[in-house]
């Protein structure tokens, strides 16, 4: 009889009998996947949930509800609902400085997203100190980080907008040198975009070819089929990537 009830509960059941813990692991891996899918607004009503449930779990002011916030904020972010984003962000910052402290990577980390929030909305004014904060930050890690790399390619951007593209090249040329160490394809590709479009406002039209043609080699790597195992690696580590354009 007991084997009988087993076998017909239904899902709706079995999710009910969830702790708020397991719910919370739930969502989460629920918005890996669509942050890693490229499904953002699917992604935007997921993460809100799951805000709203680790504040029931563990109260307004914790690491875990922070971490929530900067995924909603990504979100807001990838769907352009860049007023959106912007709360979500600052408030994960507050969070993170006043749970874990100003020094911590998570910190930086969501530094260098509000960075690129920023950027992406032009306002270059408070993009520029955000990553300069981040940059310095992850320097005084013993290794060099993806968030680092980022956080370069930023104000390296920020650089060429303003046309000092003595102040930018090094930074781009620093962060290839990161995303290179760690194989990271679709960063170096767009790294060596940003490069190669700096070469050429620049005038330098065969520097600005080898980066287009280093680019394109990368963008086919980064786009071969994947194993589930790499697409679930690739899911886990989006929320860390940058993608701008």
């Amino acid at each position: 009889m007991l084997t009988l009830l087993f076998l017909f509960t239904s899902p709706t059941e079995t999710l009910a009998a969830e702790t708020p813990e397991q719910e919370a692991k739930r969502l989460q891996d629920e918005a890996d996947k669509l942050l890693g899918d490229g499904r953002y607004q699917d992604g935007v009503e997921v993460a809100k949930r799951l805000v709203a449930l680790r504040e029931k779990i563990h109260g307004p002011e914790h690491p875990e509800v922070a971490s929530s916030l900067h995924l909603l904020g990504t979100f807001y972010l990838r769907t352009g609902s860049y007023d959106l984003s912007e709360p979500a962000y600052t408030r994960a910052l507050t969070l993170r400085e006043r749970t874990l402290g100003v020094d911590h990577p998570d910190t930086a980390r969501t530094l260098v997203k509000l960075g690129e929030l920023y950027l992406r909305s032009r306002d270059f004014a408070k993009s520029e100190p955000i990553y300069l904060r981040a940059q310095t930050l992850l320097e005084r890690r013993t290794e060099a980080s993806a968030d680092l790399a980022i956080a370069l390619w930023g104000l390296a951007t920020l650089y060429v907008e303003d046309a000092a593209y003595e102040r930018a090249e090094p930074l781009l040329q620093r962060a290839l040198s990161i995303q290179e160490r760690a194989a990271e394809s679709l960063d170096l590709a767009t790294t060596l975009n940003s490069l190669g479009n700096m070469h050429r406002s620049m005038g330098a039209y065969t520097r600005a070819k080898t980066a287009y043609r280093r680019q394109l080699g990368y963008s086919r790597e980064a786009q071969r089929p994947r194993t589930s195992w790499h697409r679930a690696s690739a899911a886990k580590s989006s929320e860390h990537r940058f993608r701008y354009g």
